[in-house]
């Protein structure tokens, strides 16, 4: 009989290099997407509900990364948003490991976005759309439901056909593979 080999799941042992959250992202994830498109916003309209003086704020593009994400990723209360910035490391990675509390995110959402967010989530789209369409020009007849045409564009943008496939399927479309050259 052989002797029975059981890999060390010591927790507690100290690392002499801690892994960068850089490196345990993907590159092809959608959270780098959220991250490069709402980077190249124009974020002016928010920005102008700023007063200036009083306490330093979160940085509006992070905030708006967060909540473009969680909103991507269907999670709409800002206490589970809160408790995703501890523990899932897309959250941690987009933030930079900052934490804005429940409060803060309700906040951001219903203040400064009020009246700006119809503008960014427009530019988004357009930005993603028109990078997409020029690969899978039939992007609307496949995708029949409006609200999944933002999260299949962004899995095309990746590159990742197979999930923008299933999301065209099941809102009764059909397959984004035939659109591929």
């Amino acid at each position: 009989m052989a002797k029975l080999a059981i890999k060390s799941d010591n927790r507690k042992q100290n690392l002499f290099l801690p892994p960068s959250l850089d490196e345990l992202v993907p590159e092809n994830h959608m959270v780098r997407v959220v991250d490069a498109v709402i980077d190249r916003l124009d974020i002016s309209q928010i920005l102008s509900t700023y007063r200036g003086g009083g306490n330093s704020a979160f940085n509006p593009k992070m905030m708006l990364k967060l909540l473009v994400f969680a909103y991507l990723s269907n999670v709409y209360s800002s206490r589970r948003i809160e408790e995703l910035l501890r523990r899932d490391i897309y959250f941690m990675w987009l933030s930079g490991m900052k934490r804005p509390d429940f409060r803060t995110i309700n906040y951001y959402r219903g203040k400064r976005l009020k009246n700006g967010f119809d503008s960014v989530f427009t530019q988004v789209v357009e930005l993603l759309h028109e990078e997409v369409r020029a690969e899978h020009p039939m992007i609307e007849e496949i995708v029949k439901r409006p609200s999944e045409i933002l999260k299949c564009t962004m899995y095309l943008y990746i590159g990742a056909v197979a999930q923008a496939t299933n999301i065209a399927e099941s809102c009764g479309g059909g397959s984004v593979d035939n659109d591929l050259p």
